[in-house]
């Protein structure tokens, strides 16, 4: 049976995802990593917005830039398993949105649904970009994801916590202490 409506659809969303730097495999496995085509047309606005463009040939280049600071990204080992550590603590507002930002593009390197991440927000601020960001990459960084904790939320806004856990489908648990942080991340 065919149906060109629905051919249609899938190759612009295919399109769309080349432009955005992911391949036909790459979309399938995150729509099949749960991803609802709502979240996956985030993503691909997210990735879309972080593909360069160049100006003079008007090519889209597929190089996405180096992670900044990436100094805050970290892969430590707590009950003999790999965590990655997103730190941004005592980040002004700015440095949070360039580092949630380029984040996601280094959790691609994993396999989907493996990666346990602990994001220490201690003394961050934040402001509208920075909170968008955080919620642009909570979409995207879905699939990788296998368990997630916060340290030091504190500073984050309760409201946006429960807008972020609503829109991503996904729980964030904060901890007040690293060990304990740690210690849920890494049972099972």
């Amino acid at each position: 049976m065919d149906h060109p409506a629905l051919i249609s659809g899938v190759n612009k969303l295919a399109n769309v995802g080349h432009r955005a730097g992911l391949s036909t495999e790459g979309l399938i496995s995150i729509l099949t990593a749960g991803l609802t085509v709502e979240e996956l047309l985030g993503l691909l606005q997210w990735q879309l917005r972080s593909v360069r463009i160049n100006r003079e040939s008007g090519k889209t280049d597929l190089r996405m830039s180096a992670p900044a600071s990436s100094h805050r990204i970290r892969v430590t080992a707590h009950n003999g398993k790999q965590i990655v550590w997103l730190d941004l603590t005592f980040c002004p507002a700015n440095e949070v949105e360039t580092i949630v930002r380029s984040f996601p593009e280094y959790l691609m390197q994993y396999p989907l649904a493996s990666v346990l991440l602990l994001t220490d927000f201690t003394g961050a601020s934040f402001d509208n970009g920075a909170l968008l960001a955080i919620k642009e990459a909570a979409i995207f960084d879905k699939p990788y994801i296998k368990k997630t904790v916060w340290l030091g939320a504190a500073s984050l806004p309760d409201l946006f916590r429960d807008e972020l856990s609503k829109f991503s489908r996904r729980e964030f648990p904060v901890f007040d202490t690293i060990i304990e942080a740690l210690d849920w991340l890494t049972k099972d």
